[in-house]
């Protein structure tokens, strides 16, 4: 099974947190540290990531999706709402539509429904092979570019134990495991959602930074599409809008979760 932390504060409802690439669970502590004092949480690290483990590049995505509902089950849990973090986020929505009662509401932060074109799918899966390459071979080479990329780079003005705290958790990986990871579940393997997505029916929060401009542009055209999503585009942030901007991201997500209680 899964490694998981569930914070159980004796409240109806349960949160399930997912975390992106490169981390663990701990890399949202601080999300699900602010979610317990109206929740309890289900903090899960995805296989291949922290101690959870990717056996072989033959597990398949859908198998994926059993382990973190296997989790679930074991705990027996009802009454749940899924936060998924760009990876995290991919895994979450692809919960939400294979098992689309199992959750109340979901929040999903700079994440996107995979790729519905095949020849721009196997082209992010040759990037990613590269990718799982250079990890296995050259790992700190491989943090050091990935920490430069435009998506992270604004990461740079966190302050600096919050800087240094996430790149000692990338650091913390293991490289064989998220080389892995990348051919089980990575973009250029995950089957397009997006007409599974459209069926969902529950309230959706979408949350990007105003400086992931790809990330903007495939949410904007989600919400357009889905009649339950709610966008919210947070100024000065980038991918990792929960460190960015955590103040203003968890003012959304409170406000979002209270909306979704009432009603």
């Amino acid at each position: 099974m899964l490694n998981y932390k569930f914070i159980d504060n004796n409240f109806d409802e349960t949160v399930v947190v997912l975390h992106g690439f490169l981390a663990d669970m701990n890399s949202l502590n601080d999300v699900s540290q602010e979610l317990s004092k109206s929740m309890n949480v289900l903090a899960i690290d995805l296989p291949g990531f922290g101690d959870s483990e990717l056996e072989s590049i033959d597990v398949s995505f859908l198998d994926v999706l059993e382990r973190v509902k296997a989790v679930i089950d074991a705990l027996k849990l009802k009454k749940l709402h899924l936060f998924g973090y760009s990876m995290g986020g991919r895994i979450g929505s692809a919960l939400l539509c294979y098992y689309p009662t199992l959750f109340k509401s979901a929040i999903l932060e700079s994440t996107s429904l995979g790729i519905d074109d095949e020849e721009k799918k196997q082209a992010r899966f040759n990037i990613d092979l590269e990718r799982a390459t250079h990890m296995m071979n050259d790992f700190d080479g491989f943090l050091s570019e990935w920490e430069k990329m435009p998506l992270f780079e604004s990461e740079k003005r966190l302050d600096p134990s919050t800087y240094q705290f996430q790149k000692e958790n990338r650091a913390s990986q293991d490289p064989v495991q998220a080389a892995r990871s990348l051919m089980v579940y990575g973009t250029g393997v995950q089957p397009f959602l997006g007409d599974l997505f459209l069926k969902v029916d529950i309230p959706i929060l979408l949350i990007v930074g105003e400086s992931d401009e790809k990330f903007v542009t495939i949410n904007t055209a989600i919400d357009k599409k889905h009649p339950r999503t709610s966008l919210v585009i947070v100024d000065d942030a980038a991918h990792n809008v929960h460190l960015e901007q955590k103040e203003a991201f968890l003012s959304e997500v409170n406000l979002f979760l209270q909306q979704v209680k009432e009603n």
